[in-house]
């Protein structure tokens, strides 16, 4: 993915009609190393204070959790950046009971990291002018252009 792609997925996802919705899960024993991990991707933005609900799972030592596992919901439309479509889950449409109002997801922490040190946050209110602190001038357009897809 280019620069200029990254950006405009970026303002794509920040526009608050996408109700771009970021959740981790985890293992008790992942708890202090994505503590720090968080506060170094997101410039040291808190976390949610419940551990036990939507954004953030902490699942206590014997659930059937072995890492740390991230997603990313949103609401897309018919001018979804391109490169974005290769970016979610393989169903290309998510089926997570509950979770209807968002019709897409990316799985891949991989993916979603640079998001996060990028402005956005766990939970589901983005903070576009946050985000946009984060954004460089030379790709400014770009950002404002998937803003306004």
């Amino acid at each position: 993915m280019t620069d200029q792609e990254f950006y405009t997925v970026l303002g794509y996802l920040t526009n608050p009609t996408r109700e771009t919705n970021i959740e981790v899960e985890l293992p008790s024993q992942r708890q202090t190393r994505f503590i720090s991990e968080y506060a170094s991707w997101t410039n040291n933005h808190p976390l949610p204070l419940k551990t036990s609900t939507a954004p953030y799972y902490v699942w206590p030592i014997g659930t059937n959790k072995y890492g740390l596992e991230v997603r990313l919901y949103f609401i897309s439309n018919n001018n979804m950046p391109q490169i974005l479509d290769a970016m979610l889950e393989p169903r290309k449409i998510q089926n997570r009971p509950s979770y209807e109002n968002w019709e897409r997801r990316i799985s891949l922490k991989d993916h979603i990291i640079p998001f996060l040190q990028k402005g956005f946050v766990l939970g589901r209110v983005q903070d576009k002018n946050r985000i946009r602190t984060f954004v460089p001038a030379q790709f400014f357009a770009n950002f404002e252009y998937g803003y306004n897809l």
